[in-house]
């Protein structure tokens, strides 16, 4: 694939691939929103944080035998490398920087076309329809675009893990009477 620079290097994979440690699981827990829907198991985020002092150690024990041992804290390590990643351009999913920017920017080119009436030279407008873009998502060629912008197999593999695998539980509250 051309056209794609690399933009992750060795000491990144080592930071991205390092072994998850009991600090990262804590955070993670500590920086879930506290009313978050309940998981599988039932219990808001804010039975872990309330209760960290009892259930800490099993809840740490237990994740990183999961996690080490095969690869939820993986969005922290990515953090550190993300930005990266990231064109200058892009204003969606980053923070600091917002959505609404790229309708004002369109609305403003609208404006200007709209208003223009000397000159020669021509403008157009193309309008893309982007709905349900992640339903056509080919993952196969965003494993290619992460290899080829530097990122390790191991984090390649464990991160197409996480997006392509899907999996859907149903919880339902009530009685039956």
């Amino acid at each position: 694939m051309t056209g794609i620079d690399q933009c992750v290097h060795q000491k990144d994979n080592r930071q991205l691939t390092a072994p998850y440690t009991k600090e990262e699981i804590q955070e993670a827990v500590f920086t879930m929103r506290l009313t978050k829907a309940p998981g599988e198991d039932g219990l808001p985020d804010l039975f872990y944080q309330k209760c960290w002092h009892i259930i800490g150690e099993e809840v740490t024990s237990f994740c990183l035998q999961l996690l080490n041992g095969d690869m939820e804290v993986i969005v922290n390590q990515f953090r550190g490398v993300i930005e990266k990643c990231i064109d200058g351009a892009q204003s969606a999913f980053v923070p600091g920087r917002l959505i609404s920017d790229n309708v004002l920017l369109a609305y403003e080119i609208l404006h200007m076309l709209k208003h223009k009436r000397s000159g020669k030279k021509g403008y157009m407008a193309v309008k893309l329809n982007m709905s349900k873009a992640y339903d056509r998502v080919e993952w196969n060629f965003i494993r290619e675009i992460m290899i080829q912008m530097g990122f390790d197999q191991k984090w390649v593999d464990a991160l197409m893990k996480c997006v392509t695998t899907v999996s859907y539980s149903v919880v339902i509250n009530g009685h039956i009477g």
